[in-house]
């Protein structure tokens, strides 16, 4: 967990550019992966607090061209938790919208 917890400081400090976005959608599939295979360090918490912290930089994006890939990536990815969701009880404790 400590690993990822230092990723997700290197996405806030590559967040100074748009085009970046796309390495933070990385990092929330990766939270997702420990979590969907029950890893005892990743929590829905940790997970929903990554969507969280995403959702902010979106928001806060001025040059959404610039990070149309990752826009794209993180509404994929929210579609895929929202389809697994269906089938995964797990899944269901985490934001999808």
């Amino acid at each position: 967990m400590d690993q990822l917890k230092k990723a997700l400081k290197i996405c806030d400090v590559c967040m100074t550019s748009a085009k970046n976005l796309y390495l933070c959608v990385e990092l929330l599939n990766k939270y997702l992966y420990y979590y969907v295979y029950e890893a005892p360090f990743m929590t829905a918490e940790d997970v929903n607090n990554m969507i969280d912290f995403i959702k902010e930089q979106t928001d806060g994006l001025e040059d959404r061209d610039a990070a149309k890939d990752g826009l794209l990536y993180f509404e994929n990815t929210k579609k895929a938790i929202k389809f697994k969701q269906l089938t995964n009880e797990r899944l269901k404790a985490i934001k999808s919208d």
